[in-house]
C-alpha cells in the first residue's frame, strides 16, 4: 500500500510540474504554437514507432501468416 502511495505522490508532482512549465511558456510567447509543434511531433514519433514495431515487413514473420 505504501508504493501505491508514493507512486500516486509522484505522479501529481510531475503532472503539476507539467501545468507549471506549460503555463510559463504560454504566458512567456502568448501563443500555442509552440505546443501544437510539440504535439505534432510527438504523434509523428508514434506513427514512426508504431510502423517500424507493428506494420512493416519483416524477414522473421511467420509462414502463411
Amino acid at each position: 500500500m505504501v508504493v501505491g502511495q508514493q507512486l500516486r505522490s509522484v505522479v501529481v508532482t510531475v503532472l503539476q510540474s507539467g501545468k507549471r512549465r506549460a503555463a510559463q511558456s504560454f504566458l512567456a510567447t502568448k501563443s500555442a504554437n509552440a505546443a501544437y509543434v510539440g504535439f505534432i511531433v510527438f504523434y509523428a514519433l508514434c506513427f514512426v514507432v508504431t510502423y517500424v514495431v507493428y506494420v512493416r515487413k519483416s524477414e522473421k514473420q511467420l509462414e502463411g501468416v
